[in-house]
């Protein structure tokens, strides 16, 4: 084996090591969320209601990342929604470079699952640890967790943000509408996908 092929293979497997989920216990992964974080359908939507976009909010498109590697997922989840400007929560957790708390670490661990299968297909994206500056951010922002059939289940929506200092964050993907966090995720990769040419 080349230097170079071992490197390569080297890369892959830490990305799969740094996005693949915690250990837990059986016990854990049975229960989802905590009971105290499950809302109602009629408690987010009064939360979200009037929201609007800042006009400051510097946008972009999947196209500036065509050609970058490194990227953080985040599961964020603000005690206050601002009914004027909902994207400020999720730039201000880039900006201070927020992690997924051990509360969300359930929802991360979903997301990461899905995204470890683009990785090991494809190959073109790779997670870093904190520490190490990335080319973007996945950003899932938590609203609530939605039940049926008394199962909860994680909903919300996810910004696709880069970031690097002292530069304003830019969005350059987001969720049309909050979303159950597998279809937010799928929709996501469905987008990088086109985004890179990749079948």
């Amino acid at each position: 084996m080349t230097l170079r092929r071992a490197s390569h293979t080297l890369r892959a497997l830490v990305a799969l090591a740094l996005l693949a989920p915690a250990a837990a216990s059986p016990a854990r992964a049975q229960e989802g969320p905590p009971r105290d974080e499950v809302t109602t359908p009629a408690n987010a939507e009064a939360r979200a209601e009037g929201a609007a976009e800042s006009p400051s909010v510097a946008f972009g498109t999947l196209e500036e990342i065509r050609d970058k590697r490194l990227v953080r997922l985040v599961v964020v989840r603000p005690r206050t929604v601002s009914a004027s400007d909902p994207t400020q929560g999720v730039l201000a957790s880039v900006t201070s470079g927020a992690e997924t708390s051990p509360r969300l670490r359930w929802t991360h661990d979903l997301i990461a699952r899905r995204l470890n299968k683009y990785i090991r297909k494809y190959r073109s994206m790779t997670a870093i640890p904190p520490g190490i500056e990335p080319d973007f951010f996945i950003v899932f922002h938590l609203l609530r967790y939605r039940v049926v059939l008394n199962a909860a289940y994680p909903s919300g929506e996810m910004y696709v943000v880069s970031y690097k200092a002292p530069g304003p964050p830019r969005i350059l993907w987001r969720t049309p509408k909050e979303m159950f966090e597998e279809d937010a995720t799928k929709e996501f990769l469905k987008a990088l996908k086109a985004s890179r040419g990749e079948k």
